[in-house]
């Protein structure tokens, strides 16, 4: 081997040796890429499988409240079936049972009660009449409500949510014993609440409504979706300046959109 030879070997090794040392730096970092998308895909599918995981048990849950709520029903309506030719007792206590299991837009609830009605005794029947008309009623309120609401939202899309300009306002008061002055203050906050709002009105709140579900109202509040929040202690703020006394927002799901209901129940 020539003196040349010589010194290119070297060289010539050192060469290799660096490629084989960025092969194995490429390896490594393609490893370690891989062994990232892994781990991404893996956490991935564990979310995955977590997510569904949870709609099963919704389903689950919404299967077994389904369930419930048909024995519920089956229930009562044995029971009613049940109390039409018993002692007026026990036809009061199906009646007591109905408003306070099913809602008040529940068509199974006025059913049993027009049963009630034709069937049971002659003592009850003035009592039946005057809530079948009272939730009746109460009923073409709610749809007025929500026409009103449909036409206030397209002429206010623009205002913000926060602004009370773009609600309609029921003002309910607490039907009973000391309605009379319930109906006086509610009609106060009326006047209060009138400038401020689309529409406010004045409403009675029927006794077997306030005890079906979802009600249950008591003191002074106005009910909101959990999105109007702010728009709701505006009004409590206008109300208690007003001295109208301090009015609770309270949020409640399914509500409807630009729509508050202040309650005057003390």
């Amino acid at each position: 081997m020539t003196d040349t030879a010589a010194a290119q070997a070297p060289k010539e090794g050192g060469a290799w040796m660096g490629k084989l040392q960025l092969l194995q730096l490429g390896v490594t970092i393609a490893l370690a890429v891989a062994g990232f998308m892994l781990q991404q895909r893996t956490q991935q599918m564990s979310a995955d499988v977590q997510r569904l995981d949870q709609q099963l048990k919704l389903r689950q849950e919404d299967r077994a409240e389904q369930e419930r709520q048909t024995g519920l029903r089956i229930k009562l309506y044995d029971q009613v079936l049940g109390a039409v030719d018993k002692p007026l007792r026990q036809q009061q206590a199906a009646r007591a049972l109905v408003s306070a299991l099913l809602a008040a837009d529940d068509p199974l609830r006025g059913g049993l009660l027009e049963v009630l009605l034709q069937t049971g005794a002659a003592e009850e029947r003035p009592v039946l009449e005057k809530q079948l008309a009272d939730e009746h009623r109460y009923a073409a309120w709610r749809a007025e409500a929500a026409n009103e609401v449909q036409q206030a939202a397209a002429a206010n899309a623009t205002r913000p949510a926060d602004d009370p300009k773009a609600y309609v306002v029921d003002v309910f008061y607490c039907a009973g014993p000391a309605e009379a002055a319930l109906k006086a203050k509610a009609e106060a906050a009326r006047e209060l609440l009138v400038p401020a709002v689309q529409r406010a009105r004045v409403r009675a709140l029927a006794e077997p409504i306030n005890a079906s579900p979802g009600y249950h109202v008591a003191g002074l509040q106005i009910r909101h979706d959990a999105s109007e929040l702010a728009a709701a202690r505006r009004l409590s703020e206008l109300l208690a300046s007003g001295g109208q006394g301090a009015f609770a927002p309270h949020a409640v799901a399914g509500g409807t959109p630009r729509y508050l209901s202040v309650f005057v129940c003390s």
